[in-house]
């Protein structure tokens, strides 16, 4: 059946929108993606949270492999000397890529990582390094190899003394850490002692205020840190060095509750 011109033309005309009718419907897309897009957000970082866990998770499967095929030992950890700042000996096979002008110069940014004796049992680059990490403005060296520093009490041989060699040395190995995540790595450990009152190395903060810890004892633990200051320098908020170490000059911004993370973590030194 052939419909009327003049009906067509009407049914047409009244499916049209009108103005206000699509700035209706574009204010209702805006508040959707306004609501969604947090709630993505807070799903893409928690994502990269569980990859990080993962990652810790496989490197301390690394280290007990290790320990398996050399004696219960735990892997060399020192942090190599100039020109070349690189062992192949050591757990991290040199420094952060860029650091300190290296004599020779590095071939690539994973050498560092491949260069080392933990590689062997933990063979991906991207296990070493946060997903989260960002670059730093400011910084004087070009960080972003690795992200995980190794407890300067273990290892052979080691950086704080006294330092433990062997695994089944540790009277307490679930209250002992062995990798941490670091805001920024410079190869080697978490550089603190016990008679501390601030950061020597900064860890990281970068999931929700937590930081990524592995124990000798296998555990992966994400903890929350219960003050701001670590979370702030992360993301640059505080005037502290702009660069992976700490100093005295953060301990007048650092509250109650950012001693007591500092104790926190020294108690699971050794």
């Amino acid at each position: 059946m052939k419909i009327p011109t003049h009906l067509l033309r009407r049914n047409l005309g009244g499916a049209a929108f009108t103005l206000i009718e699509l700035l209706v419907v574009i204010a209702i897309i805006g508040i959707l993606a306004s609501m969604l897009l947090p709630a993505l957000a807070s799903a893409k970082a928690k994502a990269k949270g569980t990859q990080c866990v993962s990652n810790f998770k496989q490197l301390q499967l690394g280290v007990t492999l290790y320990a398996g095929d050399y004696a219960d030992s735990f892997p060399r950890n020192v942090n190599p000397p100039a020109p070349t700042y690189a062992d192949s000996g050591a757990w991290m096979g040199a420094t952060e890529f860029g650091s300190a002008n290296p004599s020779p110069a590095y071939p690539n940014r994973d050498y560092p990582i491949t260069n080392g004796t933990l590689y062997r049992y933990a063979e991906a680059p991207s296990l070493f390094r946060c997903p989260s990490q960002k670059a730093e403005v400011g910084a004087s060296f070009s960080h972003g190899t690795y992200s995980v520093c190794m407890n300067g009490n273990l290892g052979d041989p080691g950086v704080t003394a006294p330092n433990v060699r062997k695994v089944d040395h540790l009277s307490s190995p679930a209250g002992v850490f062995v990798f941490v995540d670091m805001k920024w790595a410079s190869h080697c450990d978490l550089i603190i002692t016990p008679a501390d009152t601030f950061w020597g190395k900064y860890p990281g903060a970068r999931h929700a205020n937590s930081g990524l810890f592995s124990f000798a004892d296998g555990r992966v633990v994400m903890e929350k840190w219960q003050g701001s200051f670590l979370s702030q320098n992360e993301a640059g908020l505080t005037p502290s060095s702009p660069n992976h170490y700490g100093g005295a000059g953060d301990i007048p911004l650092m509250t109650a509750a950012d001693a007591n993370d500092l104790i926190k973590v020294k108690g699971w030194l050794r």
